[in-house]
């Protein structure tokens, strides 16, 4: 990965981040991700939408 230009950081200082201290306003029924959360939360606009779920997937969920 550090050949490709990647770096890394600690846990620690990746906390540091003002974007962990905002609050969570949007919640949604399936698993978008955080990004998109935060874009939300931030009111940008945004054309995504939670992924939709195969129906073999889902048929097996719905099972349990």
């Amino acid at each position: 990965m550090e050949k490709r230009g990647y770096t890394f950081i600690t846990l620690k200082e990746a906390l540091q981040d003002e974007i962990y201290s905002r609050p969570e306003r949007v919640i949604t029924t399936n698993g978008i991700s955080w990004l998109h959360r935060w874009r939300m939360t931030d009111k940008k606009i945004s054309t995504l939408k939670d992924p939709e779920i195969p129906a073999n997937i889902q048929a097996l969920y719905d099972k349990k």
